[in-house]
């Protein structure tokens, strides 16, 4: 660029100095004409010398912030922490009969559970990790979702496991599931077919110690048993509680809704006829089967996305996430 503006200026000038030379002569060697007019051509030429400063300042002052934003950019990136969901275990407990007085439901199913924990593999240290879960199953033409409460994490350091607190946490986090009164995992689990077994899909948003954010978009599914050797005792444990199941349902579905409906009216008597109910299918369900039965979560890997994001995208998402969990614990 700055040789092709060299040799422009250069044929100008020239140019401009033979126009000048034939004009003198051509008024008959006229000295105050001559002058009169290379001091508008050294004028013209001023204002073309300026605008080509202009021109290449402003190109270098661009390629300057461009410069400058790499290298910030780059220095994020060198303090990338990354967490990693670890070991994710997909837990479904034996079913059982629950009545839920602010909702005034009395239903019959399994309660879920996932369980991994959080490791930081990355450089420097991961802040304000905020990890937004949300579990699907679809069988059929039936699709179940359960959006899982957030999990917020003040710091992950570099290296090092998350940590609960709370001895009863196992030092896992935790997704429980408790709506899925049609046993949608169940049955898609129950039948063995892979193609609908229940995924797990997490958004994972967190900053670095300088303030760059990134997202991690990523998902997982639930797999088949976790032990080698008895790779249909499962399976056969899940159709038997499925069945069991459907039996109880034909059976009380009627009784059920009469539980609700006679506890609008008389408390103590709903929860007599509940309580009866509870009964009669806990002496079902009283086998030699296993109380819970975990499954492995593996991740699918063409669903596995890391981006940076501004700041600001970063605080609204948690902004909303926020608010959504607040929603939820008062709905």
């Amino acid at each position: 660029m700055k040789k092709i503006i060299y040799w422009v200026l250069l044929a100008t000038v020239s140019l401009l100095l033979v126009g000048s030379f034939i004009l003198f002569k051509q008024k008959g060697n006229n000295y105050t004409e001559f002058f009169q007019v290379l001091s508008g051509f050294a004028t013209f030429i001023v204002a073309i010398l300026t605008g080509a400063y202009v021109f290449t300042t402003n190109n270098q002052l661009s390629i300057m912030e461009k410069q400058l934003d790499e290298m910030s950019k780059g220095r994020e990136l060198e303090n990338q922490p990354f967490p990693w969901i670890e070991n994710p275990i997909f837990k479904i407990e034996k079913p059982r009969a629950f009545y839920s007085p602010p909702r005034n439901s009395a239903t019959i199913h399994s309660l879920y559970e996932i369980n991994y924990k959080i490791k930081n593999i990355g450089k420097g240290v991961a802040v304000g990790v905020f990890i937004d879960p949300k579990f699907t199953v679809e069988f059929g033409s039936e699709k179940y979702e359960n959006d899982g409460v957030p999990i917020k994490i003040e710091v992950i350091e570099e290296g090092k496991y998350f940590e609960y607190k709370k001895p009863w946490y196992d030092n896992c986090n935790r997704v429980s599931i408790n709506t899925d009164n049609n046993h949608l995992a169940l049955k898609s689990l129950a039948k063995g077919r892979v193609d609908s077994f229940p995924k797990l899909h997490m958004i994972i948003y967190y900053r670095n110690f300088i303030g760059a954010a990134f997202r991690i978009n990523c998902t997982y599914k639930v797999m088949k048993t976790l032990d080698p050797g008895k790779p249909n005792d499962d399976f056969t444990i899940l159709k038997g509680w499925l069945s069991k199941l459907t039996d109880v349902n034909i059976k009380f579905s009627t009784k059920l809704k009469q539980v609700e409906a006679t506890y609008r009216i008389d408390k103590e008597e709903g929860r007599k006829k509940f309580k009866a109910i509870k009964n009669y299918f806990n002496g079902m369900m009283e086998d030699p089967s296993p109380e819970a039965l975990g499954f492995p979560i593996v991740l699918i890997s063409d669903k596995y996305e890391l981006t940076t994001i501004t700041k600001e995208e970063y605080g609204l998402k948690i902004k909303a996430l926020l608010e959504d969990d607040e929603r939820r614990r008062y709905n």
